[in-house]
């Protein structure tokens, strides 16, 4: 009898143990409350880190970590910026030529895309000066988000397809499809859709057959319209659930919820007990370096592929983080490949070096005796 229940007590044992060493799921996270006109930061690990920043004037929709630890938001006539630290509004920016807008991006070489309902993308500069326009024409009507690929290129849902182009608006792939808050291509050419009212995301191949659908076979919780979302590196997605756009109408369920890959819920954030009515933007913070420009071209957040920032030091090789420059003083001239505004100019033939598993670019440039460094993201 003593040799038949070693192997159950062992097994229960280490359920017991798993149990008891099993953490709750905890985030830090920034999202926008449309209805409040409000971003929020919260820190689960640090409650007292919690802020509110209101001044949208009209509905809150798209936010991005944009460097020097600052979120960029967007309601519908301009866009901000926020210390992510405090809450502080420290840039405003609003062309009054543009309308609308739905969604924002900034590029590494600091230009902004407002994507806006009327199917326009408008490039400007830091102080709103339209550079470019693009008019997309597809016949669909429904705009919400878009999001920029690995191969520089636009995905987004048009109501009546998900729509890929190029930079200049030239479609290169239709998917018939129906309504899409949003769409995310992952490394590996997979799709991810947030299907809005129909209250699902898809995941689905580079051809639109669909492969999962996470917001179903959840007992008991009660789900609205699907908006925004993240694919974390462990391969769950945290999404916003919302369910009334006026203030008090999110009270019946979670605003923010998080499937691991089964499609079950594993997290979500309590509507009723934190006053969320219609979440429409989320990041996950956890793990990210905001001090950096990051995006979603690989279906993550992270930081864009290229330039971290420069550093001046003599002997630049052997260090030199302590004197890096930001982004804004960079000049793209090359994938992967930039210099600063000022004199040094010449890296045409730069040397490509490892520094403590970090890629650099170095060059001597206009003085041989003082070499910088290019650090690189990847």
């Amino acid at each position: 009898m003593t040799q038949r229940l070693k192997p159950a007590i062992a097994i229960l044992l280490g359920t017991l143990v798993a149990t008891c060493f099993t953490q709750p799921i905890k985030h830090k996270f920034l999202y926008v409350d449309a209805a409040r006109c409000s971003l929020y930061c919260v820190d689960q690990n640090n409650p007292s880190a919690f802020w509110a920043a209101g001044g949208f004037t009209t509905n809150g929709h798209d936010i991005q970590l944009v460097g020097s630890n600052r979120v960029m938001a967007s309601n519908q006539t301009a866009y901000f910026e926020f210390n992510i630290a405090t809450g502080e509004k420290v840039v405003t920016v609003r062309n009054v030529n543009i309308t609308n807008i739905q969604s924002a991006r900034r590029l590494p070489d600091g230009r902004t895309i407002l994507w806006c309902a009327d199917k326009k993308f408008h490039y400007i500069d830091s102080t709103g000066t339209i550079l470019k326009t693009v008019q997309i024409n597809d016949g669909g009507s429904y705009i919400r988000y878009f999001r920029i690929t690995e191969q520089n290129t636009f995905i987004f849902g048009a109501g009546n397809a998900l729509l890929e182009t190029d930079t200049n608006g030239v479609i290169l792939k239709s998917i018939p499809y129906g309504e899409c808050y949003k769409v995310l291509r992952t490394h590996d050419g997979m799709l991810y859709a947030a299907n809005g009212h129909q209250q699902t995301l898809s995941k689905m191949d580079s051809n639109g057959n669909v492969k999962k659908v996470f917001g179903t076979g959840s007992p008991g919780f009660n789900y609205g319209y699907i908006a925004d979302f993240n694919i974390l590196k462990n391969g769950h997605i945290v999404a916003t659930n919302w369910y009334s756009n006026s203030i008090g109408g999110g009270q019946s369920g979670r605003g923010i919820v998080e499937w691991d890959t089964s499609g079950a819920v594993v997290w979500s954030y309590d509507s009723a007990r934190y006053r969320i009515d219609s979440p429409h933007a989320l990041i996950i913070l956890d793990g990210l370096n905001t001090a950096v420009l990051n995006d979603e071209r690989t279906g993550h957040v992270e930081p864009v592929g290229g330039i971290v920032g420069v550093t001046q030091r003599e002997n630049a090789g052997s260090g030199g983080h302590d004197a890096v420059r930001g982004m804004q003083d960079l000049v793209r001239v090359g994938i992967g490949v930039a210099a600063p505004t000022g004199a040094w100019q010449d890296i045409a033939r730069p040397g490509m070096f490892d520094m403590q598993g970090r890629r650099i670019l170095v060059s001597t440039g206009t003085c041989p005796f003082a070499p910088r460094a290019i650090f690189l993201n990847r």
